[in-house]
């Protein structure tokens, strides 16, 4: 089992490093993601940065899950959806990584073309799809499955300052506002 906490909490970390795109929703909007668990939309971007507010829903998730409580990401999984929180303009997606909208549902991907050495053999890509990912998450007994949450979301914490920063600067260019910087000091 610790096994497949590793190779888990490996797709999860790599995750964190990549920023997925998705087209946006309506500003204000509620969010479905395809089944009958709703997201809220992400909140407009902050004026002056409080490091609090920005992580107030990634703290509820932390906190619901914390208590054992699986309810919601459980059913977001048996419906083959994402379990996406909104941060500011971006979302987090438990075990998925950051968005710009929540992540659409998965099916059993297309077998790829494996890449090939130059002498035939294939190059593992490391990838686990979606539904792997998944499979291996629902194989965890539930205390198993919170710790990987727990640890996940405390990671997706860690990251939203560079997660937030990168997209802004992205869309904005250097003129983020300097109170981000007093609420992310780590990334000043």
């Amino acid at each position: 089992m610790r096994d497949g906490l590793k190779v888990i909490g490996a797709v999860v970390l790599s995750a964190l490093l990549v920023a997925c795109s998705a087209s946006d929703p309506e500003p204000g909007a509620a969010t479905s993601t395809g089944s009958d668990v709703t997201v809220a939309d992400a909140t407009e971007p902050a004026q002056v940065w409080d490091r609090d507010t920005v992580l107030a829903a990634l703290t509820d998730a932390r906190d619901q899950v914390a208590t054992g409580d699986l309810t919601e990401i459980t059913r977001a999984i048996d419906g083959q959806q994402h379990w996406c929180v909104p941060v500011d303009v971006l979302y987090y997606c438990a075990l998925a990584g950051w968005a710009e909208s929540p992540l659409p549902g998965w099916s059993e991907p297309e077998p790829a073309e494996p890449a090939t050495n130059p002498d035939g053999s294939d190059v593992p890509d490391g990838d686990l799809s979606y539904a792997e990912t998944f499979a291996q998450f629902q194989r965890l007994s539930a205390e198993e499955q919170q710790a990987l949450l727990l640890t996940d979301l405390e990671a997706a914490a860690g990251a939203t300052g560079k997660a937030l920063e990168s997209h802004y600067l992205a869309a904005a260019g250097p003129d983020l506002d300097p109170s981000f910087y007093t609420a992310f000091p780590d990334l000043a």
